[in-house]
């Protein structure tokens, strides 16, 4: 499964957000949540929830983008190398 910007958002969402706090962007949703709960990235723990939690694997997925380090600026010239100033 391919995970789109969209997948993300609602991992995130279930990841920061208390257990009875709804995604409420449209009905869409639902499909997308029940594709993350089929790929084992959600689960619901308890019936009374409205939103599912995050699995291991789905926190893994998001620890992914979240360790990546912010780009740097810089200047390159022709040949391929780093210019400093």
């Amino acid at each position: 499964m391919t995970l789109t910007p969209l997948h993300l958002r609602i991992l995130l969402h279930c990841y920061v957000s208390p257990p009875d706090e709804p995604y409420s962007h449209g009905t869409v949703i639902a499909e997308y949540q029940s594709h993350l709960i089929e790929s084992e990235l959600l689960q619901y723990k308890h019936p009374d929830h409205i939103i599912p939690t995050v699995t291991e694997r789905g926190k893994a997925h998001i620890q992914q983008p979240l360790s990546l380090p912010l780009p740097q600026q810089a200047w390159v010239g022709a040949d391929g190398a780093v210019i400093q100033m």
